[in-house]
């Protein structure tokens, strides 16, 4: 025993810190002073002027913050290694400070609130979503004939109402349905073909649908049909930047909303600060609709405007999305950027699939979007035992 070597503890939230604290057996009476300190975070701070660096330099050193500071072509970035605490005590000085700081102290703020807390609770269809306890699984239902992973079921109703009902006996917690292919490099089709499509399948599924049914479209005529006929989310690749209305229509349908990151291009200066900031603008116009906090899911939108390798870097970091304070959901399965690495073709790809749905959940994703649910269940099962659990501690 006296040769036992030194251990690095892996603490990745709030719960980790209270199991380590729990395990010693600290006293209850009061917190410990690494709870009062909370987790240590690295936090990086983009286009600063001189002045606003001279400020920040002497209130972050102040309190005891470790600083970086370097120029990045015409403005400075700052790089912060500091606990919970000190930045929290930081936000409210910035606060406190002109104009210059408000909104970034307000905006680390809330940064730092929603990494510690879980998203509210959220209902669709009856169903209650308990974000943090475990991962839930989307199943998807492609009623298209050029689906880019081979399992489109346009002009076959009945294939895809047994394939439903497969996945939801599978553990399917939401079923995906859309009738138009966003592959790179796709066709487009018209409303009118969209909803010729879609139509049937919900007609026969959405009365007897056990689970939530989201509609993957971003165009507002057909998620207006959708929602008439009862569908319990849209599910909009663009975030409302094609079409705006589709807020007001969930909206008044008290509907839930996904919105996914996207661009035209996939051109960008800083990846991650963007992609987040682009979000944030999608939600705030949900919010600004009227659309309740707790009906907003949130995707980063794997493979959409977006490369192979920022596919990557926006998987090895997905946790700072949990700091825009929304369930998060991720669609990974069968992807371009998981063939790159196997070399295998989308029908091909479960066990890339699945290691990255491990690794997703691992970085706090709240809802797979997968093709293959049985297997995917089964790898969140197992990841939210050792991730998730309340008693699985770090030590």
């Amino acid at each position: 025993m006296k040769d036992l070597p030194p251990l690095i503890l892996a603490i990745n939230d709030k719960r980790d810190l209270e199991q380590v604290v729990k395990s010693f057996q600290m006293s209850q009476d009061k917190p410990s002073i690494w709870e009062e300190k909370g987790l240590h975070y690295l936090m990086r701070l983009y286009d600063l002027n001189p002045q606003a660096i001279y400020i920040l330099k002497q209130e972050a050193l102040a309190l005891g913050i470790d600083c970086l500071f370097f120029k990045n072509e015409d403005s400075w970035e700052a790089l912060m290694g500091a606990f919970e605490s000190q930045l929290l005590s930081l936000s409210r000085k910035l606060n406190g400070e002109s104009s210059l700081f408000s909104s970034l102290g307000k905006n680390m703020e809330e940064l730092l609130q929603n990494l510690r807390t879980n998203p509210r609770p959220s209902s669709f269809r009856g169903k209650t979503f308990q974000w943090g306890e475990r991962t839930y699984i989307m199943g998807i239902i492609n009623l298209t004939p050029d689906s880019f992973s081979g399992d489109g079921l346009s002009g076959s109703i009945e294939r895809a109402l047994q394939k439903a009902e497969e996945m939801v006996n599978q553990g399917a917690d939401i079923i995906d349905v859309g009738a138009e292919s966003t592959r790179p490099g796709h066709t487009p089709i018209t409303a009118e073909e969209e909803w010729r499509r879609l139509e049937p399948f919900l007609r026969e599924f959405l009365p007897w649908a056990p689970v939530p049914v989201s509609l993957d479209t971003y165009k507002e005529e057909v998620a207006k049909k959708g929602l008439e006929m009862g569908v319990d989310i849209i599910n909009d690749i663009w975030g409302l930047r094609r079409s705006p209305g589709i807020g007001k229509l969930v909206q008044e349908c008290q509907a839930g909303l996904i919105l996914m990151h996207n661009r035209e291009e996939p051109i960008y200066r800083y990846l991650l600060p963007e992609v987040l900031r682009d979000l944030k603008e999608c939600v705030d116009w949900a919010l600004e609709w009227g659309i309740p906090r707790e009906k907003i899911i949130v995707d980063p939108g794997f493979g959409f405007g977006k490369t192979a390798e920022h596919g990557y870097r926006i998987l090895k970091n997905l946790r700072a999305f949990r700091s825009l304070g929304f369930p998060l959901l991720v669609g990974l399965s069968r992807k371009s950027f998981i063939g790159k690495i196997t070399g295998k073709p989308p029908q091909e790809r479960l066990m890339g699939t699945a290691a990255y749905c491990a690794l997703a959940i691992e970085e706090g994703c709240d809802i797979l979007r997968v093709h293959d649910v049985a297997e995917i269940k089964e790898v969140a099962s197992v990841c939210d035992r050792i991730f998730r659990s309340p008693d699985t501690a770090p030590v």
